[in-house]
């Protein structure tokens, strides 16, 4: 019994200190020599919806456990001082995020006044044992590339080669580069970057929690509902403006489902996004491209063989400058992508939140393999993958938020202890198939049904016994039928 009890609390301890995302800070009186400010409520919001409350301890100190990371506002509410809001704090995965609030009461208290101030990111962050770096929204959202790995590239460390091609981190494989996207290992990332609230790029000093990882991270936080109802939409094309046409829809939803009578709080929200995009060529070239012309391969494709002098040669092996032209573009090099991605979360209590994620992704590449581009472009291979992924996460946190419905008044005097069940569904299909057989499976390297007669081919030799000729078969003589 005592083993068994033993365990649980191991269980549960690994359960609450498992590096959790948090967020802890002092609350200081700037009027009185920076004197800490005991038992002082505090709030913070994410999308202007409130996500969590405190109260300081003696020493002035505040402490959120296992937060979802983004981007937050704190507003701290003290007797006999105006309430202080500090906005825009970067809570960043895996780690202890810090920020001191410093308030003013000076000149007595104005109820309709709030003091609201910048939070400035700090040149050293605290509790930070890894490198690489964090990349927000906002950044995201100015970068001049809409490819995940690209964006990673931006950091020390990270490398990729072209636009949408693996990354290296600190030069180790690209295999050796493992992907998380809310706190959940993938094989697959099929996330357009306008849903992306975070991506940590981790090169090295990597946590014990991602287990044994030869290259580098890349986790991936995507963004929740917000409590006002959003829309918004992007299209973008290059169709008659180039020869590449690079083309881009997209849309994503967001809003709450159902709100708190009390304080108008969405407790039930949802988003929903999808993005497709096409390219005519997928990676132009910045010098000329060369085939064959239309005609010149359809006399090929009638009559492959050409003979010379009662001989038969490859008829491709007589082609003259004059046969082939320059072209802009890769010929049969089309690639088009589509990708929807939904989250709906539940907000049960202060103390209980429940996220439903999923994902879906479907894709197609047409490529040229070696040099099919002179005389078989037209038979490109096209690589077709589809993958879908689902994801449960219920969060308990023990003691609730620490205030009741933000009065001040501490539910619990546990705090910061809290609990997290996860599970996920991933599942990836691809093949490549020619543009022409499909799925025909048999008609791969089926050149054509033939009507063959075999005669029998004989020769004569000495025998030796009988002292005369005697026949015997050698070989089959195949003659084709008409």
């Amino acid at each position: 019994m005592k083993r068994t009890l033993l365990l649980f609390l191991l269980v549960f301890a690994a359960f609450t200190v498992f590096a959790q995302t948090a967020l802890s800070g002092k609350v200081i009186d700037i009027d009185n020599d920076k004197d800490p400010l005991p038992f002082a409520t505090v709030q913070i919001f994410k999308d202007g919806a409130f996500y969590q409350g405190a109260t300081t301890d003696l020493d002035g100190n505040y402490y959120f456990s296992n937060i979802d990371p983004g981007t937050y506002d704190i507003q701290v509410d003290y007797t006999g001082y105006p309430p202080t809001k500090l906005t825009g704090i970067p809570v960043k995965a895996g780690q202890t995020n810090f920020a001191d609030v410093e308030v003013s009461g000076e000149g007595g208290v104005n109820l309709d006044v709030i003091v609201v101030k910048g939070f400035k990111v700090p040149l050293i962050e605290q509790d930070n044992t890894t490198s690489g770096q964090t990349v927000t929204s906002e950044q995201i959202r100015n970068l001049p590339t809409r490819n995940i790995n690209q964006i990673a590239s931006i950091t020390a460390g990270a490398a990729s080669a072209d636009e949408g091609g693996a990354i290296n981190i600190r030069g180790s494989r690209s295999n050796a580069t493992d992907y998380y996207v809310d706190g959940v290992r993938v094989s697959s990332t099929s996330i357009p970057d306008s849903e992306i609230e975070q991506l940590q790029v981790i090169t090295g000093g990597v946590e014990a929690r991602y287990g044994d990882v030869t290259g580098g991270i890349i986790s991936i936080t995507t963004k929740g509902p917000s409590n006002t109802f959003n829309v918004n939409a992007e299209a973008e094309t290059s169709e008659g403006l180039d020869a590449y046409g690079n083309s881009l829809v997209g849309m994503s939803v967001n809003g709450p489902i159902l709100r708190s009578k009390k304080n108008g709080n969405s407790i039930l929200g949802y988003r929903f996004s999808g993005r497709y995009t096409y390219r005519e060529d997928d990676s132009p070239s910045g010098v000329p491209l060369f085939r064959a012309k239309d005609e010149v391969i359809a006399a090929l494709e009638a009559e492959p063989i050409a003979i010379r002098n009662r001989q038969p040669f490859v008829g491709a092996d007589f082609l003259t400058q004059d046969d082939v032209e320059a072209i802009k573009t890769r010929p049969f090099e089309a690639s088009d992508n589509l990708n929807l991605n939904g989250k709906i979360d539940a907000r049960l209590s202060n103390a209980i939140d429940v996220s439903l994620t999923g994902a879906f992704g479907q894709g197609s590449n047409q490529f040229t393999p070696a040099n099919w581009r002179l005389l078989n472009a037209q038979r490109n291979p096209t690589s077709n993958n589809q993958n879908y992924r689902g994801n449960f996460r219920f969060r308990h946190r023990l003691g609730g938020s620490g205030v009741a419905d933000g009065d001040g008044a501490a539910k619990s005097v546990i705090q910061n202890a809290s609990y997290t069940l996860q599970f996920t569904l991933e599942n990836i299909i691809s093949d490549v198939s020619d543009p022409i057989h499909g799925d025909n499976f048999f008609d791969y390297g089926h050149v054509g049904t033939f009507d063959v007669d075999y005669i029998p081919v004989y020769d004569f030799r000495f025998d030796t016994t009988s002292q005369s000729l005697q026949p015997f078969q050698i070989d089959y003589r195949e003659i084709l039928r008409s």
